[in-house]
């Protein structure tokens, strides 16, 4: 047959370890159509998010005059609608994303859920925690019913960040600017946890590496804003190395989610520069060379990889 070559190359290559196994499922599944959103799948996926969006205005019209129950209790009628979706569809054999983009919908909707009713019990950190765990609970229990791990993580990742801040708060380890501290702290767990998963399970490390850079945004979006938004120091350092490093490693590991968390953290890096160069000049130059730096050292990887893989570079 005419694909005879082509396979023996691949079989050859599997069997020598030049080509991974983990990397010819990833090629497979990105060129499988029958998992790709289609126009009839985006249209009806946000006409229902926004029927639903419409139904919370509704809802939140008449809020004020609600019996102090229903101001309670009925928010939670809205993640409860689709999360119980998300389940529906997963029973329904519907595609992944369908399943995944309800199961947000619906942890976002929980968020709001609980800040809402916290409001209106005039609730504090010990309601917070309440809810926090009872997020966990939440997530958990999605994950047994849908078994989507890049869901699972990022409900477990913002429901275990709210824990841990506000038992910290109830422990009175949030006084005097701890927060950045807390955060890199929950930064450096969610680091290693994506670097001892990396040959394990690469979603499951691709999810954890993704939560390290939100929490290193956060952490740096904090210490930046304890310390000043117009003085340069530690924390806008520390800001830059993330953005760099978060998209470095996206492309070193080719993790295209990853790309977006360091597309966030980038877009967050360029208003905390600009807040800090101000009007200095100075600044601004050693911006501009910082960045010609980074090309230069792209162009140096880019003419060294070839040799490194045993082909001479391109000039």
């Amino acid at each position: 047959m005419q694909y005879d070559a082509l396979l023996d190359d691949v079989r050859a290559g599997l069997e020598s370890g030049r080509v991974e196994a983990a990397d010819l499922r990833r090629l497979l599944v990105r060129t499988d159509r029958s998992i790709r959103p289609d126009v009839a799948g985006v249209l009806r996926a946000a006409g229902a998010i926004v029927f639903l969006f419409g139904l919370a205005l509704v809802f939140g019209v008449g809020y004020d005059g609600y019996p102090h129950v229903v101001k309670l209790v009925g928010p939670f009628a809205f993640p409860a609608l689709t999360l119980a979706a998300a389940i529906w569809l997963h029973r329904r054999r519907r595609p992944r994303w369908e399943v995944e983009l309800a199961g947000m919908v619906g942890y976002v909707a929980l968020g709001l859920a609980f800040e809402t009713a916290g409001v209106a019990a005039n609730a504090g950190s010990g309601y917070g925690l309440a809810a926090s765990a009872t997020a966990i609970a939440v997530v958990v229990a999605m994950h047994a019913a849908v078994r989507i791990v890049r869901l699972t993580s990022w409900g477990l990742s913002a429901s275990l960040v709210a824990f841990t801040a506000f038992a910290s708060d109830l422990g009175g380890f949030l006084d005097g600017g701890t927060a950045p501290w807390l955060l890199t702290a929950q930064f450096a767990v969610a680091l290693a946890a994506g670097i001892a998963l990396a040959r394990r399970n690469r979603e499951a490390a691709a999810n954890a590496l993704r939560s390290a850079a939100l929490l290193a945004l956060l952490a740096c979006s904090f210490g930046i804003g304890d310390t000043g938004l117009e003085s340069f120091g530690l924390w806008h350092l520390a800001l830059t190395f993330a953005v760099a490093a978060t998209l470095v490693a996206a492309a070193a590991f080719d993790l295209p989610g990853l790309m977006w968390s360091g597309a966030l953290d980038g877009v967050v890096w360029i208003g905390a520069i600009s807040a800090a160069v101000g009007q200095s000049a100075g600044w601004g130059l050693a911006v501009m060379l910082g960045g010609a730096g980074l090309v230069g050292l792209a162009i140096l990887v880019a003419r060294l990889r070839p040799i490194v893989a045993g082909t001479p570079a391109r000039l």
